[in-house]
C-alpha cells in the first residue's frame, strides 16, 4: 500500500483518509507536513485558482528542499505552460480530479520506480527541537536523537517515528494505539501494543549505551508512553 499525502484542499468533500489502487490518501496539517513526509511514498497537490497556485509553487520549493518524494500537481485550469514550468521543476502534472484515475496513474509511477531505495525518501534537513528542553533534538534526516553534551544516537525508522509521536506530544501520554497506529496501522491491536513495547525498549537500550537515563521516556501503566522534558531538564542539570 502506497501512502500518498494530500492538503486539505484536495477532495474538499472528504474528511477521512481513503484507499484506491493500492493507495492510501493522507490528509496532512500544513503546519507539520515537514514531519509527516517521513512516512509518505509521494504527494498530491492541488489548485483551482490563482492563489492556490502560489501556494501550489511555494509548496513544491519547501518540499524539494527537504525530501526526494515524487509529487503530483493536479488542476483543471493549468495551462500548458504551467504544465512545462512544472514539468520542469520535475513534478508530474495532471488535470484528472478522479480519484480512482488519479491513484492508479501514482501507483504505475511508483511501481516503475519502486526499485530505488526507500531511505532516498526521507527528509534530508528537517531537525526537531523540544520547546520545553533545549538539550535534545530529533533529526530526521539521519534517523538519529542529539543530545546535549553526548553523541548522537542512531535510531531504526520505526524508533524514529515512534519518539517522533512522543516528541510532538511533548508533556502528554501517547497511547499504545495511537502509536501502534502510527506503525502498523494494519495489524490487529494486541499485536501492535506488543511491538510498541519491543521498540520503546530498544530506544531506551541504545540511550543506556550511549550514558543517558532513558526515564525521561515514562511509561503511563496500561495507557501508553510520554517524553517528559522535566525529567529530561532534571537530568542534563545533574551532568
Amino acid at each position: 500500500m502506497y501512502k500518498i499525502g494530500l492538503f486539505d484542499n484536495f477532495f474538499k468533500e472528504e474528511e477521512e483518509n481513503s484507499s484506491f489502487n493500492s493507495c492510501e490518501f493522507i490528509f496532512l496539517k500544513k503546519e507539520k507536513f515537514q514531519i509527516d513526509l517521513l512516512t509518505l511514498d509521494g504527494i498530491t497537490l492541488y489548485y483551482e485558482n490563482e492563489n492556490e497556485k502560489a501556494m501550489t509553487y511555494e509548496q513544491i520549493i519547501t518540499i524539494q528542499s527537504v525530501c526526494r518524494l515524487p509529487i503530483w500537481v493536479v488542476s483543471t485550469i493549468m495551462t500548458d505552460e504551467e504544465k512545462l514550468v512544472l514539468l520542469k521543476l520535475g513534478v508530474f502534472v495532471e488535470k484528472t480530479l478522479s480519484k480512482q484515475e488519479l491513484s492508479l496513474n501514482i501507483m504505475n509511477t511508483l511501481r516503475l520506480v519502486g526499485t530505488k531505495k526507500k531511505s532516498e525518501n526521507h527528509p534530508i534537513s528537517v531537525e526537531l527541537r523540544l520547546p520545553n528542553s533545549s538539550d535534545i533534538q530529533l533529526n530526521l534526516s539521519s534517523l538519529s536523537i542529539v543530545f546535549k553534551d553526548f553523541p548522537e544516537i542512531y535510531l531504526t525508522k520505526l524508533e524514529c517515528q515512534l519518539f517522533n509521536v512522543l516528541v510532538e506530544r511533548e508533556n502528554s501520554t501517547a497511547t499504545y494505539d495511537e502509536l501502534g497506529r502510527t506503525l502498523w496501522e494494519y495489524e490487529q491491536k494486541t499485536s501492535r501494543e506488543n511491538k510498541v513495547t519491543n521498540v520503546v525498549f530498544h530506544i531506551r537500550q541504545k540511550l543506556r549505551k550511549n550514558n543517558v537515563n532513558p526515564d525521561f521516556i515514562r511509561t503511563i501503566r496500561s495507557v501508553g508512553y510520554m517524553l517528559d522534558t522535566e525529567i529530561l531538564n532534571k537530568q542534563s542539570r545533574a551532568i
